[in-house]
């Protein structure tokens, strides 16, 4: 007799923190160290004795485990969770020749295809050959025509803060003689 065994579900990707995330710092049996906190935009905390802790780019099971480590000065082994309470919201500006330009959401893992899908594909007037992504600052080509020919290599990751702008298809006139 043969019986299907059903695969254990992968493991969760932890998240990682971000500036602007809010968690709730718990440190059990001290109710005057337990708060919430917003990661600040350089990417710290600060706790009471101490001081300045790095959050963003850490997982809150990583997060906890490097207070615990601080407070160990101060306690006699700490115990402490890290709960993320709140998530930074994340945007993209695009710009131009969309279908709904305008700011959007995204999630962390979005693709320039996701973005574009979400703006409704790109107007029949739109040079989508000729797109350009700004990241911080700077610019690079684009072609999202390839992309929405089934390109994946046209594809790329998307940050947050990043403004993609599809221009106007310029008319063209021939003089022929």
């Amino acid at each position: 007799m043969v019986s299907a065994q059903t695969p254990a579900p992968a493991p969760a990707k932890e998240y990682v923190l971000v500036a602007g995330d809010t968690v709730d710092i718990n440190v059990f049996g001290e109710a005057d160290l337990t708060r919430s906190v917003v990661i600040r935009p350089d990417g710290k905390i600060s706790l009471p004795l101490i001081g300045e802790v790095q959050a963003a780019g850490f997982k809150p099971s990583q997060l906890a485990e490097r207070i615990a480590e601080a407070l160990k000065t101060y306690l006699r082994n700490p115990q402490v969770t890290v709960t993320v309470t709140g998530l930074q919201r994340l945007f993209v500006q695009v710009n131009g020749q969309a279908v709904r330009p305008g700011a959007i959401e995204i999630q962390r893992d979005w693709t320039l295809l996701d973005v574009i899908g979400v703006a409704g594909g790109v107007t029949p007037r739109a040079n989508a050959s000729k797109a350009t992504l700004t990241r911080k600052d700077t610019t690079i080509a684009i072609d999202i025509a390839r992309l929405l020919k089934g390109d994946k290599a046209a594809n790329m990751p998307i940050e947050p803060g990043d403004i993609i702008t599809i221009p106007l298809l310029q008319n063209r006139i021939a003089v022929m003689g």
